[in-house]
């Protein structure tokens, strides 16, 4: 028996409005994309945000297969984004 998975990939405007709710609410830099840093746990792990659910962010923590909701504020560190070296595209 086989199972197939339907993946719906979001249009490019589609997905900047997809954390817009947290972003207002909570006044967070969470994008898809983003990387943040959970530490509630035992130490500190860092993860990237896949999306949003129910006012929670949605992310898939390194290492892990799993994704996870995290309260935005909640033992929640926003990375900063990676800076390109000068003279590349």
């Amino acid at each position: 028996m086989s199972c197939e998975v339907a993946l719906y990939v979001l249009p490019m405007w589609e997905m900047a409005m997809v954390l817009e709710y947290v972003r207002e609410t909570y006044q967070v830099p969470a994008y898809v994309g983003g990387r943040v840093r959970y530490t509630g746990g035992k130490e500190p792990i860092d993860g990237t945000i896949i999306g949003e659910r129910a006012g929670m962010i949605r992310v898939r923590l390194d290492g892990q297969k799993r994704s996870y909701n995290f309260h935005p504020k909640w033992e929640m560190e926003y990375l900063p984004a990676p800076t390109r070296p000068t003279g590349t595209p």
